[in-house]
């Protein structure tokens, strides 16, 4: 069970910081996006398990609410990367700032701060 409570009462789950800088969970790796900071695009690699999985691969403001989607639906296992160019989900320039990248895979969720400098 890679499942604890921490703070406050929330699940967190517990991964492995591997030696290549990337975050990986129950097979799934988050890199952190290059370069960061940003602008005015940026990579981001992740990894999905052997198998496959639906997954989700989303930006997210400071406060939570999501700005952009880059991936979503059913991908095979493997090493894949997106670009995001700092826009939102209708194209619009988003602010200079501070964003979260999260990926949700199979029954694995990574997070990534990224930041965007203009």
């Amino acid at each position: 069970n890679n499942r604890r409570t921490g703070f406050y009462g929330y699940e967190l789950e517990v991964g492995v910081h591997d030696e290549d800088g990337s975050w990986s969970v129950s097979g799934a790796k988050l890199d952190q996006n290059v370069p960061n900071p940003f602008n005015p695009i940026t990579s981001i690699a992740y990894a999905v398990p052997d198998g496959g999985a639906d997954i989700d691969l989303a930006v997210f403001n400071i406060a939570g609410v999501r700005v952009a989607t880059l991936a979503s639906g059913r991908v095979d296992g493997g090493r894949r990367s997106v670009m995001w160019d700092g826009t939102d989900a209708h194209g619009a320039p988003v602010a200079s700032g501070i964003y979260f990248v999260r990926l949700t895979a199979k029954d694995a969720t990574l997070t990534r701060k990224v930041v965007l400098l203009k």
